[in-house]
């Protein structure tokens, strides 16, 4: 049986935002799913997205 291979589509990847921490006690966790590249670029390049030392939030694509 042959396997169909469905064509790629960026599109169809989302990112989630996880709020990292400096303090290796406290776990990072997701804040935020389902974004558009875009939008989750956008949203880490704003001022409230970080605390100098203690947290910054970042991406990554969502893989659930």
């Amino acid at each position: 049986m042959q396997q169909l291979e469905l064509p790629f589509d960026e599109s169809m990847i989302t990112y989630k935002i996880v709020r990292f921490t400096f303090d290796d006690s406290t776990e990072n966790r997701t804040v935020m799913r389902g974004l558009t590249l875009e939008e989750a670029q956008e949203h880490c390049q704003r001022d409230d997205t970080h605390e100098e030392g203690v947290w910054f939030d970042g991406y990554t694509e969502d893989e659930s």
